[in-house]
């Protein structure tokens, strides 16, 4: 449809509330003032991260956006979709935690189109995204892991240990005042 996730949320609201079908659709049609991301500063500090010693992971990314900062990152070659999943956490130098960091994951090739025979000149692109921390906060510490299966927990297993005690891909980031 080609409709973006700020305009489909304002047409919902029109239509959950008191508004018609043609209000739902001039929301979708408004024009919404663009977002220009802010590249932030930020030092990888920690590299291992559950994946395997011949993939090479790279952090390429870190902006600060309306809808939340994004860490992209660059995996060569690339893991198997459905065997690999990124988790990510985040704290802040106020003590804030942020938990189950949601993003995208997907293969491309040399020049970003998608290519799964070109072996070490493909790789897999994602971004994890999560909610910008408060003002007063100055640093981010960001982990993320590939894990190589999900695990279910079960309210009788014993608890998984956390991210910030195994290994993983930690990024530090300044936060602008």
């Amino acid at each position: 449809m080609g409709y973006g996730p700020r305009a489909i949320a304002h047409a919902f609201r029109a239509l959950s509330g008191p508004g018609s079908v043609d209000e739902a659709l001039d929301a979708l049609r408004a024009p919404r003032p663009e977002s220009h991301p802010t590249a932030l500063s930020f030092e990888v500090t920690e590299t291992p991260g559950g994946l395997s010693a011949t993939n090479r992971v790279t952090i390429t990314s870190v902006e600060r956006a309306e809808s939340g900062i994004h860490v992209s990152y660059h995996i060569v070659p690339p893991l198997s979709l459905g065997s690999h999943r990124p988790q990510g956490e985040a704290k802040d130098d106020l003590g804030n935690d942020y938990h189950s960091l949601g993003g995208h994951f997907g293969l491309t090739g040399d020049r970003g189109s998608t290519d799964t025979t070109r072996g070490a000149s493909t790789g897999a692109r994602g971004r994890l995204t999560m909610p910008i921390p408060p003002p007063a906060a100055t640093t981010l510490r960001i982990r993320i892991r590939w894990d190589a299966s999900p695990v279910i927990q079960m309210p009788w297993d014993v608890p998984l240990s956390s991210i910030w005690e195994r290994p993983a891909h930690e990024v530090r980031v300044s936060l602008p005042d």
